[in-house]
């Protein structure tokens, strides 16, 4: 149903509970309990561009902008293409080329757009196509088709690992009934629901001789994609600094002497930065 606006919409939270246990299926329990205790609802905004994953509480909404979760949809895409094919080590260029061009592609349009959001932030709200030449250009409709099985399938796995983190990182804010403030505290708090949510997905995902060793590399690449949206800006500008979200993150999967179970996560999020940095605009808009 709409709530009067016509660019929201509310929903049941019941898909998101879904995609919650399908992530994590030894927290179905857990969930259950928070869910039953929150009763959240689902808020989708079709049409704001800015990044708005936002939680908020009498009743108890989980705010989900569509624009920021197809950027956020882009990213893990781009990084299942770069963390499936380590074997472009050992290709020549031109075949590099091939096999990263959709990520190229992705990662065009979603920076592109990032970047026109933070232009607006300073009062410049020029077109994209006045930025650059072609940069208003959709994603072909094939784009995640032209994918290999590989590529597509941890483009899948990271997507759907970051969308969890990012619910249970709104979640946990009104299970901690977290209240609006500024400085150390507002730092804490976001700290507090990284952790809860890393830690959420690490402990609850599947621990099949199937899925372990794949979860292991999906669950911290999924989250540390997440920060990409909110900051790629600065890695592409080499402006990032302790405060941005990827800084922040890095404490929330990283555990001195878990790296086997975790990953490395500082590596895995500068990584990706690089990866962004080498692969967006690096002869200008295709």
């Amino acid at each position: 149903m709409e709530d009067g606006n016509s660019t929201l919409q509310l929903f049941s939270f019941d898909p998101l509970a879904k995609l919650l246990r399908q992530a994590a299926p030894r927290k179905a329990a857990d969930l259950d309990a928070i869910l039953s205790r929150l009763q959240p609802i689902c808020e989708l905004d079709r049409q704001s561009d800015r990044i708005l994953f936002q939680a908020r509480p009498s009743p108890c909404t989980i705010r989900i902008g569509i624009e920021c979760t197809r950027r956020l949809q882009a990213h893990t895409y781009a990084a299942g293409i770069f963390f499936s094919t380590p074997e472009c080590l050992e290709m020549g260029i031109e075949e590099c080329r091939k096999l990263y061009a959709p990520a190229d592609h992705l990662l065009n349009w979603a920076v592109s757009r990032e970047l026109q959001q933070s232009l607006k932030h300073g009062g410049m709200d020029d077109s994209l196509d006045d930025l650059l030449a072609g940069l208003g250009k959709e994603l072909p409709v094939d784009i995640l088709s032209s994918l290999n099985d590989t590529q597509r399938l941890f483009g899948y796995c990271l997507f759907r690992f970051a969308i969890a983190f990012i619910l249970l990182h709104e979640l946990a804010h009104q299970e901690y009934r977290h209240t609006f403030c500024e400085g150390y505290w507002s730092i804490q708090q976001e700290n507090d629901s990284d952790r809860f949510a890393a830690d959420w997905l690490l402990e609850g995902a599947s621990r099949s001789t199937k899925a372990l060793q794949s979860n292991r590399c999906y669950i911290p690449v999924g989250i540390a994609v997440c920060p990409l949206v909110a900051d790629n800006l600065q890695y592409l500008l080499g402006a990032s600094s302790d405060q941005d979200a990827s800084r922040r993150i890095q404490p929330a999967i990283s555990d001195p002497g878990t790296h086997s179970r975790r990953g490395r996560p500082a590596e895995i999020v500068d990584g990706l930065g690089n990866s962004c940095k080498a692969a967006t605009f690096p002869h200008g808009y295709r």
